[in-house]
């Protein structure tokens, strides 16, 4: 009652006061929903070995060198169900020279990381070893959060094309069209159409996201002309009308085959329509013509 009475007289009088108010001893929601949001989730604990695991697991290293491949995995499934105590273990012999075992390795520890181990990512990250920084790109790009999007942009400038492209293929998901070139070159060199529809099987995430710069100079200025038509096909996979005038310039390219891929990309991005083929130069003449006409495109 006490308590009351001079909460009350302070108020009552207008006079500042030590004493806090209700409000704010207890922290707005908004103030803890920020601080949840700010810590960053821990990684699933690293139980240790027992001495007899321990053991069984410095064997399995030994013989994850093995030439055989089908014993080889079967001692990386193995190590891998000794669980994530292995983890310590695996990351001292990461970088091991061995044409097998670090193959071997880099697989183990694919299966039992998880993408909060922030800090052995980021060691493995600075490998000069491919498959250990593919592990990296790949646990940061098949489910990306949005925090992870600065990372995969480092990996936009590795010097492995395949690192590269998985880095694209995880920005994409997260709907940034920071690696649309990487997607582009890949589908310029790549014949195996499985392949070819897991690279622009989230393309369509960029639409409202690309602008016409994206892709210009690549499908009027670069010299081959397999990436000038890949340009297209992204384009389209992508859907996004604003950029057709891009399709309008490749209307004009000295290839026929850029020239066919234009035609058939403006038919499905601007029409609906399936792709048609061209039985002669004349046919493909006339379509261009076509079109040009209907865009108004100079000659």
């Amino acid at each position: 009652m006490m308590i009351e009475f001079i909460l009350l007289s302070v108020l009552s009088a207008g006079v500042q006061s030590d004493i806090p108010t209700l409000c704010s001893i207890l922290p707005p929601a908004q103030e803890e929903e920020t601080e949840k949001r700010s810590k960053k989730p821990k990684a699933p604990p690293i139980p240790p070995l027992s001495a007899t695991d321990k053991e069984k697991a410095k064997r399995f290293l030994t013989f994850l060198k093995r030439s055989d491949p089908e014993k080889r995995r079967g001692y990386e499934n193995k190590m891998v169900a000794l669980g994530r105590g292995v983890i310590p273990l695996l990351m001292e012999k990461a970088e091991s020279t061995h044409k097998h075992q670090s193959g071997a390795i880099a697989r183990c520890l694919t299966r039992l990381l998880d993408v909060k181990d922030r800090e052995r990512l980021d060691t493995l990250a600075k490998s000069k070893k491919n498959a250990l920084r593919m592990l990296v790109v790949t646990k940061y790009a098949s489910s990306p959060r949005e925090e992870d999007k600065e990372k995969l942009k480092t990996f936009l400038e590795d010097s492995a094309p395949e690192i590269r492209l998985e880095a694209s293929l995880g920005l994409i998901r997260l709907s940034d069209p920071a690696g649309i070139k990487e997607i582009v070159l890949s589908l310029a060199t790549c014949k195996n159409e499985r392949q070819r529809k897991a690279m622009t099987a989230d393309l369509p995430n960029l639409k409202g996201k690309v602008y016409s710069s994206h892709f210009r100079s690549l499908a009027t200025k670069h010299e081959d002309h397999e990436v000038r038509k890949a340009t297209l096909e992204v384009i389209v996979a992508i859907g996004d009308k604003r950029v057709k005038d891009v399709l309008g310039l490749a209307l004009r390219d000295d290839h026929n085959l850029v020239k066919g891929a234009a035609v058939n990309a403006l038919r499905k991005l601007l029409k609906g329509q399936e792709p048609i083929t061209f039985p002669t130069v004349f046919d493909l003449v006339d379509a261009v013509e076509k079109w040009k006409n209907e865009l108004g495109v100079s000659r």
